[in-house]
């Protein structure tokens, strides 16, 4: 039976997932081209991965810039918070009422809990980053060290944070 010959309705299945699977092994193979090249690729498919090690690490370093991404906008929201509350308060500049202003534009969380947090997830990512070995041979080294300054900045930042929710608490 020819294609011609079954009913439309399942012609129409049939030649949407034929476009559906072309479609999609296109875009594989056109990301796997950009990546890998040519000769990367008959490679792979002749020896199978030659790097798996290499491969190892570059996808721990791609899990931590994802959740660098997360870490940036929860440091982000915090000190959104902060300035917000230093607007609302009085220009005398005391520090346990913007705290407390702070606390409360934060929703649902306990300021000192969510900062302590946030400063041992930076600690831990800091630490894999810190795991993987720089290889030579790819860009781990410069992924690596851009990640490391990533780091140090969103510590900086959280200190920041911590040193003024320490001194409000002091007062």
């Amino acid at each position: 039976m020819s294609l011609l010959q079954i009913n439309a309705p399942v012609r129409t299945l049939a030649i949407a997932t034929s476009a559906l699977v072309l479609v999609t092994s296109g875009s594989m193979a056109y990301k796997a081209l950009a990546e890998y090249g040519w000769k990367g690729i008959l490679n792979i498919i002749w020896e199978g991965d030659p790097f798996p090690n290499l491969r190892i690490h570059l996808n721990i370093l791609r899990d931590i810039e994802a959740s660098f991404e997360q870490e940036i906008h929860a440091i982000a929201s915090l000190e959104e918070a902060l300035e917000r509350a230093r607007l609302d308060s009085v220009d005398s500049g005391d520090k346990a009422l913007v705290v407390r202003l702070w606390q409360s534009n934060i929703p649902q969380t306990d300021l000192r809990k969510k900062l302590a947090f946030l400063s041992d997830t930076l600690d831990k990512l800091a630490f894999k980053v810190d795991q993987v070995p720089a290889e030579i041979k790819c860009n781990i080294r410069q992924r690596k060290k851009k990640l490391s300054l990533q780091a140090v900045d969103l510590m900086e930042r959280t200190d920041t944070l911590i040193n003024l929710f320490k001194q409000a608490a002091s007062e």
